[in-house]
């Protein structure tokens, strides 16, 4: 078949196009950073990227749930430390006011530090994070305690407020969980008797609020023996808390623990789609120059391949 100069020329030109093209892609993933811009560049690594992203942003929402349940914990930790120092101090005084030898006067005084701190008790059941209150149980955006006091302004009763759901009573065990993983559900519920409450929202009898009103009417009324017995209760009511104090500890331990693990999988992460998306520009440097060499190469060949002669154009 005889070459014809068209055929010469078009050839040419596609070969510069090409060469141009190839110029042009490296001058873009340069200018972005980025190896692929678009689909039609790599449609194979193109989706492995969006399957990283997709990871990436369920990741992200991961640590979001975990930076949201740590604060839950600590909250609850200093609010269990700060019901701690309430029970201690009501122990000391009951133990004081059980001592038969204590004038009448001293007793009342007693009694009335002990009704501020049920006071004190039930803004510290109201503590809340993020507008959800701590120990409302199944019901977070109420406060759960409300404090009823009689004629004499000493305090009467203590109720906890009820919801529509089923278990709302503070000695039932509530999962309010947190997504850590996919599929990975961490608990961080203060699911023990914290503050002892009735199944009908009233106080039950073994609630730490009866127990340190009723301390306070026996005081007043001088009923040495049941002042005595009151120690031994207060002694339990410590313990469960001590007990409550080390599983939110517990648990603050597990949610750092997956903290740290998803920290290392971002790590892991973000290197492995850097090495598909990133550009490397050491390496991208080398093959601009390649190609910008074989581009201008290309235009002085072509230029006097495609420029006939007088000679040739008689021929």
């Amino acid at each position: 078949m005889r070459v014809t100069n068209k055929i010469m020329t078009n050839t040419t030109l596609n070969n510069i196009n090409t060469n141009l093209t190839r110029l042009q892609k490296l001058n873009e993933q340069m200018s972005s950073g980025k190896n692929v811009s678009r689909p039609s560049d790599d449609p194979i690594a193109v989706a492995r990227i969006m399957s990283f992203k997709t990871i990436q942003s369920n990741q992200e929402q991961y640590d979001r749930n975990m930076d949201d349940a740590i604060g839950w914990l600590d909250t609850t930790d200093g609010a269990l430390m700060n019901v701690n120092k309430v029970i201690q101090r009501v122990r000391e005084l009951d133990i004081y006011g059980a001592n038969g030898v204590i004038p009448d006067e001293s007793r009342e005084a007693i009694a009335m530090e002990i009704d501020k701190l049920v006071e004190e008790m039930a803004q510290i059941g109201n503590v809340s994070y993020g507008g959800r209150y701590i120990f409302g149980g199944g019901h977070t955006t109420e406060a759960p305690f409300k404090v009823n006091k009689d004629g004499n302004g000493e305090v009467e009763s203590v109720d906890f407020i009820k919801s529509d759901f089923d278990k709302n009573k503070l000695n039932d065990t509530y999962k309010l969980e947190y997504e850590v993983e996919a599929g990975v559900n961490m608990n961080v519920s203060v699911g023990k008797l914290t503050f002892h409450t009735g199944a009908d929202g009233k106080p039950g009898l073994n609630s730490i609020f009866s127990e340190m009103i009723n301390l306070r009417k026996n005081l007043q009324a001088g009923n040495g023996e049941e002042i005595t017995k009151a120690v031994g209760t207060f002694d339990k009511l410590h313990d469960n808390l001590l007990s409550e104090i080390a599983s939110v500890g517990a648990m603050s331990k597990r949610m750092e623990s997956a903290k740290e693990r998803s920290f290392n999988f971002q790590l892991d992460l973000k290197n492995t789609l850097g090495k598909i998306e990133d550009v490397d520009y050491a390496k991208k440097s080398i093959e601009f120059k390649s190609q910008q060499a074989i581009y201008e190469a290309a235009l002085m060949t072509s230029a006097k391949a495609i420029q006939p002669s007088l000679i040739q154009f008689l021929k």
